[in-house]
């Protein structure tokens, strides 16, 4: 095929377009794919469970790899509960330009692996290592620099004491950051904080789906009436993703997921904000029994040491089919793996990748449409050729 040249220069022009403003939206078969071989089964540290939990981490550590990421173990233990057991972190850096520096302004994003004995975890974990990963697929085709680093991180044994992220914050931080930023803490007063994934694919549309407990009811009423508003108008459905951060500490992270999120359109998943009154650290005295329930994730430790971070979650065992599968058998592939629960997963994962551009500073995409929704890339090269076939 001959073009004419103002025909060649059309299309030269419709390339850089789509090449500035289309951002690839999230790849559900890798989410469902990744859940169903990696992560359907109990990954936990009693012997019947470890080589299903190793191939799990083993999967993770291959993932980060092959995304471009530095790649690392990080060994621990418990030896208060578990004796001389080893645990591991798997842990995945993605350098910025100013790696190093003191500009630097590290991002995590982080969602353990591990499970309790008497669960598959799909929900609760499965799907947000899953989103970690297509947040690492999605930067990695991108094929662009960032500013400013981030870390990956999928840390062992949550459910029990938080144990890994306690341990990646006090041992496997402060080293990282006296080896490659010249002091233990040096990143403490200029990360951008850590955005933490956990039981975040459970959606129900069904009038009264969603629970509020008891024992929180009282906090909603009088810390969080909007939200609280908010969902009672919409007939208790759990057709949200509950964005729990600290009012002061943590609002600017909050806010730019919050945008993300809103960006990415398909309206029928919402999103609701739950800002805890806390200036720094974690709630004390009787706000520390008030809002217990939002204190159940590896969140928890950053906000001890007053990093920045948010919690994403679908709520839990208060909505939906977790009601009766949190901790249990049925937090299966076979209850969660339904479509309306990957597009939300997708949705998610989409709003974390535009978030970590943006906080991070993608050097081709900041400043240039990176608030617009992404569009399915093989439906986007469909119209080109369609039009370049027609010039």
């Amino acid at each position: 095929m001959t073009l004419d040249y103002s025909k060649r220069n059309l299309c030269f022009f419709f390339y850089l377009f789509m090449q500035g403003t289309i951002v690839t939206c999230a790849d559900i078969n890798y989410l469902n794919n990744t859940i169903r071989n990696y992560f359907a089964d109990t990954r936990h540290h009693e012997p019947q469970f470890r080589d299903y939990k190793a191939r799990s981490k083993e999967f993770i550590f291959n993932e980060f790899k092959k995304f471009g990421l530095d790649t690392e173990y990080h060994y621990f233990n418990d030896s208060t509960y578990f004796g001389d057991t080893i645990f591991t972190n798997v842990i995945g850096v993605l350098k910025g330009a100013n790696f190093g520096k003191e500009s630097d302004k590290v991002l995590g994003l982080l969602a353990h692996y591990d499970t309790v004995s008497t669960t598959k975890g799909v929900d609760d974990n499965g799907a947000g290592v899953a989103a970690l990963l297509e947040v690492a697929r999605q930067l990695h085709q991108q094929k662009s620099k960032r500013e400013h680093t981030v870390i990956f991180i999928s840390p062992d044994l949550e459910e029990y004491g938080l144990t890994g992220s306690y341990n990646f914050i006090e041992d496997w931080l402060p080293a990282w950051s006296n080896k490659h930023y010249g002091a233990p803490y040096a990143l403490l007063n200029t990360t951008q904080g850590c955005i933490v994934l956990d039981t975040m694919m459970e959606y129900n549309n069904s009038d009264n789906s969603q629970l509020v407990p008891q024992e929180a009811v009282a906090a909603f009423q009088q810390y969080f009436p909007g939200t609280m508003q908010s969902i009672a108008s919409d007939g208790f459905e759990g057709d949200f993703l509950t964005l729990i951060y600290r009012k002061t500490p943590d609002s600017a992270l909050a806010e730019n997921f919050k945008q993300s999120w809103e960006a990415q359109g398909r309206q029928e998943f919402e999103i609701e904000l739950v800002a805890l009154p806390v200036e720094e650290g974690l709630p004390s005295g009787i706000n520390r029994q008030l809002f217990g329930h939002f204190l159940r994730s590896d969140h928890t430790n950053f906000w001890r040491d007053n990093i920045p971070a948010i919690f994403i979650t679908d709520s839990a065992e208060f909505r939906g089919d977790m009601i009766h599968c949190y901790h249990n058998h049925c937090d299966n592939i076979e209850v969660m793996l339904t479509d309306d629960n990957l597009r939300f997963l997708a949705k998610t994962a989409d709003s974390l990748a535009r978030t970590v551009n943006d906080l991070a500073e993608d050097l081709e995409t900041s400043g240039n449409g990176s608030s617009s929704p992404c569009i399915v890339t093989t439906a986007v090269s469909i119209i080109f050729f369609v039009i370049f076939f027609q010039l």
